[in-house]
């Protein structure tokens, strides 16, 4: 056995990181009784499950050597966002009536999966469908991954579904229309023409992050939005169906709006507006 603990800022909320979006409803995620669970594919292809719980405290039955620790420990931290600085945000959401709670309750980060790879395929599955079948289109997916000894199975590797006939693995994940994307995506990964995991504190602009994230397949302003929103860069909205009847709710008496009405409702918050929405979005 393996227990990890890592020290985070006093403004972390561990319930609040977990449930800032439904990644966490997401295989190989299961959160249960206050604790994250998620099956863990390692660089050198060990696979177990982690227990990640208040503390934030990481416990596996496996014996980890020390490179495997570190990478635990690196995973984690991005998946929490621990080593994000919210204090520009919190600076701003104080002076907000309907958001001076966001401080006090720790929210502001997003759980994220461990690889980019992952962020993007479950973004794609989201992208006009329920949630529903968002949940069972990735658990579906993650059959396709390596198992661990409790019968879990970790997020496939893009080299995995790159292998697959992509109507293969679309007769059982059901993805429709975003199977395409999706293998696209593994395919550009595996030839090693697309590196995504570099996006992550990446020196590019973030414009031109978001450009190289557009100029992808299936992705358009909701999906690169999201995207980089959980890279850490709120410039951009990511307005779907949700955040559309968010903001009629909350602003608008419950009429719909159009887009470029909630652009500028949002334009004052400048580089934070996509947080700030997202917030909202919580809220309504």
């Amino acid at each position: 056995m393996t227990i990890i603990h890592l020290p985070t800022p006093a403004s972390f909320s561990f319930p609040a990181t977990v449930e800032s979006h439904g990644w966490y409803q997401l295989a190989p995620f299961r959160y249960a009784d206050g604790t994250l669970h998620y099956t863990y594919r390692t660089a050198n292809g060990q696979v177990f499950p982690l227990a990640i719980s208040e503390g934030v405290q990481i416990k596996t039955d496996a014996d980890l050597s020390e490179n495997e620790q570190a990478e635990i420990t690196d995973a984690v931290q991005c998946m929490m966002g621990i080593q994000t600085d919210l204090t520009a945000f919190y600076d701003l959401t104080r002076d907000i009536p309907r958001l001076c709670h966001v401080e006090q309750s720790g929210a502001g980060r997003l759980l994220m999966a461990p690889t980019i790879w992952e962020n993007m395929v479950k973004t794609l599955l989201t992208t006009n469908v329920s949630w529903t079948n968002t949940i069972n289109m990735v658990r579906r997916l993650c059959d396709y991954g390596d198992p661990a000894a409790d019968g879990t199975h970790a997020f496939p590797a893009p080299q995995q579904i790159a292998a697959l006939r992509p109507d293969h693995v679309n007769a059982h994940i059901r993805a429709g229309y975003r199977m395409k994307s999706l293998h696209q995506l593994a395919v550009a990964i595996t030839d090693g023409q697309l590196n995504v995991e570099s996006w992550y504190g990446s020196p590019l602009p973030a414009e031109d992050l978001y450009r190289e994230i557009m100029n992808l397949h299936g992705f358009g302003a909701y999906a690169a939005g999201s995207m980089m929103r959980l890279l850490g860069y709120h410039q951009w909205l990511a307005l779907d169906s949700v955040a559309r009847e968010a903001y009629a709710t909350l602003h608008n008496n419950g009429q719909k709006a159009t887009d470029q009405e909630i652009e500028a409702f949002y334009a004052p918050y400048g580089t934070w507006k996509g947080l700030v929405i997202w917030m909202d979005i919580l809220s309504s």
